[in-house]
């Protein structure tokens, strides 16, 4: 082929949907079921977690609180594009490739669009960033491919669909690693008419593998900790091809981790274990165009620590006040480092307005199971101080842990019951993410873990010395409402949409609502019960099935075609 190449970049969730899109979310979660299988606990996870929306999208229809009213009328964060597609598409501008994007939804919900978009691309870049397991990912291949285009994919999902290649027939490259070193090399690729794939020439560890007949082209790594020669996304691109302003963008200063909480795989995303960040120098320069060239109300912040090294947090906080950057922010942070007062006062200064922090539990010994490597002192004293300067606190809860019980439970309660966080998540536990430290060998024999290697979905059965994944469900959904009948924190998901919107000020009137929202139904409770406990026996089924057999054979790669 010559002539001129455009590629279509792809990112978004499976399941999420714009405004007005219920039933195609609802058609898509039907053609996901398909391709799932032992899928009961995702549906306890996606039960527990759609009840308390349930309750408060109910209930809003019905209040007449303004204060109500006006925190569900912002809703910026759900107008801005991902990250992910916004760095690709300046990538491909600097590297001369024509371009278009689409979200999942809209390849699913606008044929039309969908038509257009095959006809003119060759080339699809899909992003893993919201996919969960292949049955997820399935579905999106299927409608993408065309008997001429090539299909590229990338993310934190590759390293699943690399153990599964014999099942991607629909796809050409699997690209793993630092997007900045694949995307130059497959803009060659294409340029080049497909013809031959080289890996990025200056990059330390970059190869290409052959498996059957899929490329498997590995990024590399920087020779330098140091993330400042990487271009940050261009927001003002993303403006001009969407055609409207983003009060929120996103921003991206760290890879990596340097802890290794055992339920966590982000240390690994990169086919590395480095931690790599930009400097606090760089980020100031990044943060001052944004807001000369744009002027975003919001730059959220998607690391998974923004707080470490202490000593970069603190100059950054420096170089915000004295240029006098305006812009407020949000990131993630761990207990250990806003437990110092001195950190929540330097970022207050430097106009931050959230941080998310991972709890996880009010157990020290599961603290301790997880290598958490913080106290629960030190928990309990961040979110102190977060009030204390006014800082928005968003906790996040895992349940069902090995060695969790209903006293460990009840510990986390307490937690939360003493802390009063102003949002509060409730996950739990998954085993999705292969080669966590906990599913190690040792891990496993220590705390009794049983497994499902399930990669057809999100959520696979488990069972450990202490708890099953069939009784986790009405655990979680004992706690958090629980959490809400009591005023003591927002559910974040139900409280999602306008999270970045919250003022203090207006905590007591939603606390009200949350309770007085959940308080005023009799039936709905009546009904997830059954589910939950309909659910509860499937899984419990399923886990005696497998445990007797062995685990079947994924379904024929025909069946996925």
């Amino acid at each position: 082929m010559n002539g001129k190449h455009k590629v279509l970049v792809v990112t978004g969730g499976f399941l999420s949907g714009k405004e007005g899109s219920f039933f195609e979310v609802v058609k898509r979660q039907i053609l996901q079921w398909e391709f799932s299988k032992f899928s009961w606990l995702e549906a306890m996870v996606k039960v527990t977690s759609v009840e308390p929306i349930i309750y408060v999208q109910s209930s809003l229809k019905k209040t007449k609180d303004q204060q109500v009213l006006d925190y569900f009328k912002f809703d910026d964060l759900n107008s801005t594009p991902e990250l992910t597609e916004t760095l690709i598409a300046t990538l491909l501008r600097d590297n001369n490739m024509e371009f278009e994007v689409a979200s999942v939804n809209d390849v699913f919900s606008n044929k039309k669009l969908r038509e257009r978009l095959l006809s003119e691309c060759d080339s699809v870049f899909i992003s893993t960033t919201l996919l969960r397991d292949l049955s997820e990912m399935f579905p999106i291949l299927n409608v993408l491919k065309t008997p001429t285009n090539h299909l590229i994919v990338g993310g934190p999902l590759t390293q699943l669909l690399k153990e599964n290649i014999k099942y991607l027939e629909n796809v050409d490259v699997v690209a793993i690693g630092h997007g900045e070193y694949l995307v130059p090399a497959l803009c060659d690729w294409i340029k080049g008419d497909f013809k031959e794939l080289k890996p990025h020439a200056t990059s330390v560890g970059s190869k290409i593998e052959m498996l059957d007949k899929i490329q498997i082209l590995y990024s590399g790594h920087p020779e330098s900790s140091n993330l400042d020669m990487f271009p940050a996304a261009d927001w003002s691109l993303a403006e001009k091809y969407h055609n409207k302003k983003f009060p929120v963008i996103h921003y991206e200063s760290v890879r990596g981790c340097p802890y290794r909480c055992s339920f966590c795989n982000y240390p690994f995303l990169f086919n590395e274990n480095s931690f790599r960040y930009r400097s606090a120098i760089q980020i100031a320069n990044d943060w001052e165009n944004y807001e000369k060239t744009m002027g975003p109300k919001i730059i959220n912040c998607l690391d998974s620590l923004f707080t470490m090294p202490r000593k970069r947090l603190f100059e950054l906080c420096e170089i915000i006040q004295q240029r006098g950057i305006k812009s407020r922010w949000v990131c993630y942070a761990r207990s250990e480092d806003l437990a110092d007062e001195n950190v929540c006062k330097a970022m207050k200064a430097a106009n931050i307005l959230q941080v998310q922090i991972g709890l996880e539990s009010g157990s020290p010994q599961i603290l301790d199971n997880m290598k958490k490597h913080c106290t629960l002192e030190e928990n309990i004293k961040a979110i102190e101080n977060c009030r204390k300067y006014g800082i928005t606190s968003t906790v996040s809860l895992i349940i069902g842990f090995p060695g969790e019980t209903d006293e460990t439970i009840e510990q986390t309660y307490q937690l939360i019951k003493q802390t009063k966080p102003d949002f509060f998540f409730v996950a739990t536990f998954s085993t999705r993410a292969a080669g966590v430290p906990i599913l190690s060998t040792e891990n496993r024999k220590k705390f009794g873990i049983w497994i499902d290697e399930n990669v057809f979905s999100v959520s696979p059965y488990w069972e450990h010395a202490t708890m099953s994944a069939s009784e986790v469900g009405k655990r979680v959904r004992y706690l958090q409402f629980r959490i809400m009948k009591e005023k003591l924190s927002l559910n974040a998901f139900a409280f999602y949409s306008g999270m970045l919107g919250y003022n203090l000020e207006d905590r007591k009137a939603l606390l009200d609502f949350q309770a007085n929202s959940v308080n005023r139904f009799n039936t709905i409770p009546k009904f997830f019960k059954i589910a939950v406990s309909f659910i509860e026996k499937r899984i419990q089924k399923d886990i005696n099935k497998l445990k007797k057999a062995s685990v079947e054979t994924p379904p024929p790669a025909k069946q996925l075609a």
